[in-house]
């Protein structure tokens, strides 16, 4: 396993593994067009200042997990598609996945991460409490929070 910068040729890998978990695990009404920013995940992130990640496994051809970052105003960022296919959970593929994005934050001086996700969800938001990020209210998050229509659960991490 081994964490890389997103390049275009992972795009259609990204897509394939992040509507499967939505939609064949988690039984999400969630479709592509959903999520615009997976059309364009370069525009989307990393042209716009934040950046997106993504694991691949031992061959470096699949994509095995992800993780993006957008870019808020005064110094927030907001924490976004973090995914681990589940033959690839429960090995520290999340946790260094988080590390980068934290370590990249902590470089850039940003202040603070939020995301958000759905109670569906419940092994990820037990992993983002166990990570140090606090439950917030919906009104509690940035003006430019980027939202799902399926999330409802939101968490921040303060980094300065």
């Amino acid at each position: 396993m081994e964490i890389r910068i997103f390049e275009p040729k992972f795009n259609q890998s990204v897509k394939e593994m992040i509507l499967d978990i939505q939609q064949n695990e988690f039984l999400l009404p969630i479709t592509l067009s959903d999520q615009p920013d997976l059309l364009n995940i370069e525009s989307s992130y990393q042209k716009s200042g934040g950046q997106f990640w993504v694991a691949v496994d031992d061959k470096g051809e699949k994509v095995i997990g992800c993780l993006g970052l957008v870019a808020l105003a005064e110094g927030n960022v907001a924490l976004k598609k973090m995914f681990v296919a589940k033959p690839y959970r429960k090995l520290g593929l999340g946790k260094k996945l988080l590390e980068e994005f934290i370590t990249y934050c902590y470089e850039n001086s940003k202040k603070a991460i939020f995301l958000g996700t759905t109670s569906d969800f419940e092994a990820a938001q037990y992993f983002y409490q166990k990570s140090g990020f606090q439950e917030i209210d919906s009104t509690d998050l940035p003006v430019d929070f980027p939202k799902l229509s399926v999330d409802n659960r939101y968490y921040s991490y303060f980094l300065n």
